[in-house]
């Protein structure tokens, strides 16, 4: 065991001189608990101090981590052996991930009775909000990502508690984690069940939409389906603009498009667009001039279903050979 080690561990040195990457500082232990000793750090200069104490971290002698150090003491800790270096901060994300996991598994569990609890509640207020998570279902869908269960309740439950502060909540956890666990999944699921209900009520909502996109029932998700082709053509290129050929009434044109506003506009839900820079009026008076259902249009926007070709430096990305002549003005995607 190195110089440094051996201070830490040793409960019978509680001071000690070292070199430190600009200047000596010297070292002093205190003891917190049975867990825990306390860290200080002196800057040291001929025997005579230099300034004040700062906390030079916090020693977990039990798993031989220290916690929080101190930039004057970085060099002693950097691929030392025999104890590892770790932040409170990061130790709490793990606590709020363990936290998490035992509400989910608990939501799941008890799934029936928490959508009985949170149902009233949904039908009063979680309408309006279906519509946005309709678009997000299919952004994921397009993305090739499934629906996930995200539980409503506050997240910064233990950011600014009075454990947090005085880094009680740590010690316990690392005593006994699951009594942790347990105690704040209690605190939650008694505050938050109408929360809870409502977030597995919508996650059952959106389960049911992802599957009905995945049925396409009478292709009616047929835009949807041309937009996650386009993703899946384009999603991995490194490049600035992209060529993009359009087809309506038997004629073709062909323009420059962004690649990163286009792979935005897909991901997006979006099912067409009037964002074409440079190239707009060209655009514009191709599609005014071309629409076939008798309606005139003072913004001309081209569907992504009347895209019959993508290339890049003449390499061919995408094609749709089955482009329906006529235009369809569809409430989905619309900006």
């Amino acid at each position: 065991m190195d110089k440094f080690a051996s201070f830490l561990f040793d409960n019978n040195i509680n001071d000690q001189i070292f070199e430190g990457n600009y200047n000596l500082f010297k070292l002093h232990k205190e003891v917190y608990n049975d867990r825990f000793t306390v860290l200080y750090v002196q800057k040291y200069k001929d025997g005579l101090s230099g300034s004040d104490y700062e906390i030079g971290g916090y020693i977990d002698v039990k798993n031989k981590v220290i916690y929080d150090r101190n930039f004057w003491i970085s060099n002693l800790t950097d691929d030392n052996e025999y104890i590892k270096s770790d932040y409170f901060f990061s130790l709490l994300k793990r606590i709020k991930s363990d936290i998490q996991k035992n509400v989910e598994k608990y939501s799941l569990e008890n799934e029936e009775e928490l959508k009985k609890i949170g149902r009233t509640y949904f039908k009063e207020n979680e309408l309006p909000y279906i519509r946005r998570r309709e678009e997000e279902i299919i952004q994921r869908f397009i993305q090739g990502k499934e629906v996930e269960l995200h539980l409503a309740y506050p997240r910064n439950f233990l950011d600014n508690s009075e454990e947090y502060c005085n880094k009680n909540l740590f010690v316990d956890y690392l005593n006994n984690p699951q009594d942790v666990i347990n105690k704040y999944t209690k605190e939650i699921i008694d505050k938050e069940k109408e929360s809870l209900g409502t977030s597995l009520l919508i996650y059952e909502y959106e389960k049911e939409y992802f599957d009905k996109i995945k049925n396409n029932r009478n292709n009616e998700f047929e835009n949807v389906y041309i937009s996650k082709n386009i993703y899946d053509a384009i999603r991995d290129l490194d490049v600035k603009t992209i060529s993009i050929t359009i087809k309506y009434s038997e004629k073709y044109l062909t323009f420059k498009y962004d690649y990163s506003r286009f792979l935005r506009d897909v991901i997006n839900g979006y099912d067409k667009s009037n964002d074409y820079g440079k190239a707009y009026q060209q655009v514009s008076d191709f599609v005014k001039e071309n629409i076939k259902d008798g309606k005139s249009c003072s913004i001309a926007e081209f569907d992504f279903n009347h895209i019959s070709l993508i290339t890049y430096s003449k390499k061919e990305l995408y094609r749709n050979d089955n482009i329906k002549d006529q235009y369809k003005t569809k409430e989905r995607g619309e900006r």
